[in-house]
């Protein structure tokens, strides 16, 4: 007997689309809030600086009577920013409007908010990842990013540690607390930034203190969890997880390239992902060699890119023959996943330099910062401006068939002393 199913009338079957729309997964933004924010004027170019006077030497003998002693030479250091500009924007088409079950020009102006605030973040974190004052690991073994074991993770000594350091280079805590500005023993808490996985290693220590058990009238850092060993710490799901891979295989070629000639002499390359959708250079493809051949001056060596369609490739590679890897400079950028690159000279030695590596393939190293006062400046040329196109006909659009929505804002961030930041790298317990 003949049936009429669902099947049979799939075609009349509507898809029901609920009003509301599922949550953004927004990212929890904190180091902007800690930096000074400063203004460049409009018709003052793009560079902003500041002046920081450096101590005088102490003297290192009494006076002679009757003798003025010898002057002290002042110096100036000039901290500099150099303004730069971004922005995002969205083009909806009418019949988008029309046919879409909820409001893509309002859905789009709310991604647009979430997308200024997070480049203006990760353009403030990549300042930050220059500083100088690095901490690893296990601090007393641990030197550099390279030495990090997989069992180095966030630890009490390494905070003690980077504390020590902090106080002794006579950085300042961020702030007192309320009602208490003019006690200066209450201000010498630093600000601690940290990624969801660390805050799983902090809380485990005995003495962490959760921000619901503070007592008195205390500012609450947005994000804050809570305060262990003269840090207060704040939690932030857009600091990076630095991911380390296994090297990618390469082969050379005995023509067209101009690579330095020499027996079996090597290139190194360095292979790094950076996060499609963030912009972070997060992925760290361990260093390669490859065997040059000796025939002529015309050799030349190919490396493939990893299959991770999530990542678009820098690749990095030795500046003269037989260079090593840690001094790689960017030879490429932005390739796509599974594409075969052929390296057919050294790369300039002005380049950018590859980043430091994890020790193994395995390695996944979190980055946390530990932040005085006036440590790093934001500079604002132009505070965020927002646009939307005005509905109906336009010269440029004379049938009102679209609508654009967008942002733009011209700003810079910029370290005024690394003396007064501190950065940490280490492993986790919970990732």
């Amino acid at each position: 007997m003949a049936q009429t199913t669902s099947t049979t009338l799939a075609c009349d079957v509507r898809a029901y689309i609920a009003e509301e729309t599922l949550s953004i997964a927004e990212k929890e933004l904190r180091l902007y809030q800690l930096g000074v924010k400063a203004d460049l004027p409009e018709g003052h170019g793009t560079t902003f600086q500041y002046a920081r006077y450096e101590r005088l030497p102490l003297p290192t003998s009494t006076l002679t009577e009757g003798t003025a002693p010898t002057s002290t030479s002042m110096s100036v250091t000039m901290v500099t920013a150099v303004a730069e500009q971004w922005g995002g924007l969205v083009n909806i088409t009418d019949v988008a409007q029309l046919t879409t079950a909820h409001k893509p020009l309002v859905k789009g102006i709310e991604l647009l908010g979430v997308q200024n605030a997070e480049t203006i973040e990760r353009e403030v974190f990549n300042v930050l990842l220059s500083g100088t004052n690095v901490f690893y690991g296990s601090p007393a073994d641990d030197t550099t990013r390279t030495l990090i074991a997989t069992n180095a993770v966030f630890n009490e000594i390494a905070i003690k540690t980077v504390v020590a350091n902090l106080r002794a280079n006579g950085a300042r805590g961020m702030e007192a607390p309320a009602g208490m500005e003019g006690d200066p023993g209450m201000g010498d808490m630093y600000v601690g930034v940290i990624d969801p996985y660390v805050e799983q290693d902090l809380t485990s220590f005995a003495g962490f203190i959760s921000v619901n058990q503070y007592n008195g009238a205390k500012r609450i850092w947005q994000g804050e969890a809570g305060s262990l060993h003269g840090v207060r710490w704040i939690r932030s799901n857009v600091l990076p997880t630095i991911i380390s891979l296994a090297s990618v295989a390469g082969s050379n070629a005995t023509a067209g390239g101009v690579l330095a000639t020499g027996t079996l002499a090597s290139v190194n390359f360095v292979i790094t992902g950076v996060d499609v959708n963030t912009g972070y250079e997060t992925l760290i493809v361990q260093g390669g060699t490859i065997a040059q051949h000796s025939t002529g001056n015309t050799a030349k060596v190919w490396v493939t890119t990893p299959t991770n369609a999530s990542y678009t490739y820098n690749i990095y590679s030795s500046t003269s023959s037989g260079g090593g890897i840690g001094a790689c400079r960017l030879y490429t950028y932005g390739i796509a996943n599974t594409t075969s690159i052929a390296i057919a000279s050294f790369a300039a030695a002005t380049a950018d330099l590859v980043p430091e590596m994890p020790a193994a393939a395995t390695s996944k190293i979190h980055i946390s910062f530990i932040i005085g006062r006036e440590a790093y400046t934001v500079v604002n040329l132009k505070s965020l401006e927002s646009f939307l196109t005005p509905p109906g006909e336009s010269d440029s659009d004379p049938l009102a068939q679209r609508r654009k929505a967008g942002w733009k804002v011209f700003f810079k961030a910029c370290i005024n002393n690394n003396n007064f930041l501190a950065r940490y790298e280490a492993e986790s317990n919970f990732d």
